[in-house]
């Protein structure tokens, strides 16, 4: 893989964007948290190193008197790099127990976030093999994004069924008694928008007992 644009090298084979290259700290300067509360297990450093070697530091470690507070498993993985040297900011004016706070909120905000998978298979169905180890996924998990279809299932229409209709003949007297019926049955109710049908139905279920 080829030198990134923007990327630089000291002697001390750090490798980063120039803009961090004032920031850069002998590594032997640097301490990890002695009561660190994420864990970075083979698997993880495996991942930071790979970042690390394929695309360089593109952020600062963060510090309070040389103790990391955020970038405890970069600092493991650029010593596992063969690294000297590592970009570094001091966390100024805060006490020891605000730089664990600190720490807790950075490492927690991260673990809030959710990954929308589908987008995930987008950008590496756009991204050349070569760069897939430095992503930190694995071949296992990459696959499955890739073989996946994220079409939307097509969403079936209603289909409408028949419904049997029934005629009544009714003298003008009939209808008026019905007429009737009908408004004391959407009075009763507090359904002044019932509709004539319903009102039926509520009206003979009342006398023959039968479920509407």
């Amino acid at each position: 893989m080829g030198k990134r644009r923007g990327a630089v090298e000291t002697p001390q084979v750090w490798k980063g964007i120039q803009a961090l290259a004032p920031f850069l700290v002998p590594i032997a300067s640097l301490t990890p948290a002695a009561r660190n509360a994420r864990t970075h297990p083979e698997r993880n450093l495996v991942a930071i190193a790979a970042s690390l070697s394929g695309f360089g530091q593109t952020k600062p470690i963060v510090h309070r008197e040389g103790v990391v507070i955020a970038g405890n498993g970069t600092l493991a993985a650029a010593i596992r790099l063969g690294w000297t040297q590592l970009a570094a900011v001091a966390l100024e004016n805060v006490t020891e127990v605000e730089a664990a706070a600190y720490g807790l909120a950075d490492n927690k905000t991260g673990v809030l976030a959710e990954w929308d998978f589908q987008t995930v298979a987008e950008l590496f169905r756009e991204l050349p093999e070569d760069l897939f180890p430095f992503t930190g996924f694995a071949d296992f998990e990459i696959s499955p994004l890739l073989m996946a279809d994220w079409t939307p299932p097509a969403v079936k229409e209603p289909v409408a069924t028949a419904v049997d209709v029934v005629t009544i003949t009714v003298n003008r007297e009939q209808w008026t008694v019905i007429e009737r019926a009908i408004s004391d049955a959407r009075a009763t109710a507090a359904e002044p928008t019932m509709t004539a049908g319903r009102a039926l139905v509520v009206i003979c279920s009342a006398f023959t007992n039968v479920p509407e």
